[in-house]
């Protein structure tokens, strides 16, 4: 495939259409000239299991140096829309929505919506509860923050990062410190290297994600889930997600701090993923990503809801007029849940031996691959080493439950 200059279709532009951005890919493909580029060459998007290359009609791997001639190229397709895949995304299609004056959140706030510790800081002077943080590069300068502070439990993580990617949850300085050493001068799953690592206090409650969609100030709530973490050797993994009604106590206080967080960070067009813990005094946020949710499955959350962050983040692009015809508050249909797989085997993953099983239970509704079929599994740890997420609905929440402690059985057994 090839950009046809004659083509009747609109030329639309996305950025690191890989993992989740497929879906992004599957959303616009068939009615837009797709041009897909690589925020940097270590993504290797052709190497990607998850990467839709046969829908590009050109493809472009960024380098600042050739960054003129770059945008002189794409803006002789007249994209009408540049697009973040994944959170990798998310600096570069600011940048580029600016140079080519499309829609676009401002590059000069860029940093609020990657830099962990400049996005509480910025939500924090707007009144919001947010958790006590520092950074340093020198992990001996965060065991001793952590000791004056006295805190019980923290958390390290890297600046900018995303999927749970080096995240410790650490209870005595000599715990920081190792997982500082860790973090500090390592090239994260972003492909950025790590100069320094942020700690905050550990905020005890029920982890939300809120999913919005935003366009000229207005906000669209598309989902909210209760998360559901396991923890294992210092590490918090997913393991299921409840998609919430949406007028819950527990999210209408959730929704109400996240749509005073994305104004704060500047997030003011396209979709926002944002983690958040419900502690006894209230939201306080984990991060925001200026994106679609990793967890992104049209054919289930539609089925749940009736529309999904990803068809309302097309609209945003293409068509804004429709965004006026939709209940800015998404109803809920039936109940959802997303099931993490967590291996625990170093073995091939089989796609066939996983959608056999799945298959069979009542609620299931279809499957995310995030692994090739074949690679050799290695025990869950984060979301990288997570080789599946799965969704059950059903008007019976009891079903959901009964098919998730099914699959947990098989999968202690099988992964």
């Amino acid at each position: 495939m090839a950009y046809n200059a004659q083509s009747p279709f609109p030329t639309l532009i996305i950025i690191d259409a890989i993992a989740a951005g497929a879906l992004v890919t599957e959303e616009f493909f068939g009615n837009y000239q797709l041009i897909h580029i690589e925020s940097c060459a270590s993504i290797k998007a052709h190497a990607h299991p998850r990467f839709h290359g046969d829908k590009f009609a050109e493809f472009f791997t960024w380098n600042d140096e050739d960054e003129t001639a770059i945008i002189e190229t794409l803006r002789a397709f007249h994209p009408i829309a540049i697009v973040p895949g994944k959170e990798s995304a998310v600096a570069l299609s600011d940048r580029l929505s600016d140079r080519l004056s499309l829609p676009g959140n401002a590059p000069q706030t860029t940093h609020l919506r990657r830099n962990k510790y400049a996005m509480n800081k910025a939500v924090s002077k707007q009144g919001l509860l947010t958790t006590p943080q520092y950074i340093s590069h020198e992990p001996s300068e965060l065991k001793q923050w952590h000791r004056q502070q006295g805190f019980t439990k923290v958390v390290i993580k890297p600046l900018d990062s995303a999927g749970s990617d080096d995240v410790y949850i650490c209870q005595t300085p000599e715990q920081v410190e190792k997982a500082a050493q860790i973090i500090t001068g390592k090239n994260n799953i972003m492909h950025v290297k790590n100069h320094a690592a942020l700690i905050q206090k550990f905020i005890e409650g029920t982890e939300y994600v809120v999913n919005t969609v935003s366009f000229e100030g207005q906000n669209w709530l598309t989902d909210i889930w209760k998360v559901q973490k396991r923890l294992k050797e210092g590490r918090n993994l997913y393991d299921y997600d409840d998609l919430c009604d949406p007028n819950s106590p527990e999210a209408s206080v959730c929704l109400d701090y996240t749509l005073k967080v994305l104004p704060a960070i500047g997030l003011f067009i396209g979709a926002g993923h944002t983690e958040l813990i419900l502690s006894a005094e209230g939201p306080q946020l984990l991060e925001t990503g200026a994106r679609a949710s990793g967890a992104a499955n049209p054919q289930a959350i539609r089925l749940a809801t009736g529309a999904d962050q990803l068809m309302l983040m097309r609209y945003v692009y293409t068509a804004p007029d429709i965004l006026s015809t939709i209940n800015p508050v998404y109803r809920l249909r039936k109940h959802l849940r997303c099931v993490h797989a967590i291996a625990s085997f170093i073995k091939p993953f089989s796609h066939q031996e996983l959608q056999a099983f799945l298959s069979k239970l009542d609620s299931f509704v279809s499957v995310v691959m995030k692994l090739s079929d074949g690679t050799v599994l290695k025990p869950t740890a984060d979301v990288a080493t997570c080789p599946a997420a799965f969704f059950l609905a059903s008007e019976n929440p009891e079903q959901i439950k009964q098919d998730y402690e099914s699959y947990r059985r098989w999968e202690s057994k099988n992964l």
